[in-house]
């Protein structure tokens, strides 16, 4: 749900679907059938249990099916229907899923133009680049904050250097990038 990020590591692409979800649910009325074990309100969203069917909605506006073909059905009636492909594209042409294709007809969702050049399927098909979470972004001090908080724009140098942040699931195969920044921008930039 959208609470889980807090508690435990989550990869980037349930990141950012929370925060789709979550974007989405400032202009809409947006339910989220997933593996929460039980139905919670988490960022304007409701967010339900995947495997309590009487707790689906009959209809919708739009589906959006993450990564899963199969979920794009888990609405039974929809105006439009949207795969969300996080990862690269070859599992749309497996033959077990033109049945899917038939029935739904879906728009697939690119979250790079890497994966959409990749693709050749049939499907139609759009780029759909993630947003950036608003914790990225400059923040005023919060109310009551530490008197020695500085807008980043009056920082001394040493704390305007630039500055990376990554967060993605540690099973993501991302050990060489560590690897590069231990061996030469560390010892270069403490």
């Amino acid at each position: 749900d959208g609470f889980t990020s807090g508690r435990r590591p989550l990869g980037g692409a349930e990141k950012g679907f929370a925060h789709l979800a979550a974007a989405l649910a400032k202009r809409h009325t947006v339910t989220v059938l997933n593996q929460t074990p039980y139905q919670i309100m988490a960022d304007g969203v409701d967010y339900r249990p995947l495997s309590e069917i009487q707790q689906r909605p009959l209809e919708a506006d739009v589906v959006i099916a993450s990564r899963r073909p199969q979920l794009l059905g888990a609405v039974r009636k929809a105006r439009h229907r949207l795969l969300w492909v996080t990862a690269t594209p070859d599992y749309l042409n497996n033959p077990a899923n033109a049945a899917l294709w038939e029935s739904f007809a879906p728009t697939v969702l690119f979250v790079s133009a890497a994966q959409q050049r990749h693709y050749r399927g049939p499907l139609p098909h759009r780029l759909l680049l993630p947003g950036v979470s608003a914790a990225f972004f400059p923040q005023e001090a919060p109310q009551g904050s530490d008197p020695a908080w500085v807008p980043s724009e009056q920082r001394p140098d040493e704390r305007t250097a630039p500055h990376v942040v990554v967060t993605t699931h540690p099973l993501h195969g991302l050990t060489w990038l560590a690897e590069i920044w231990r061996r030469l921008i560390h010892p270069q930039m403490p």
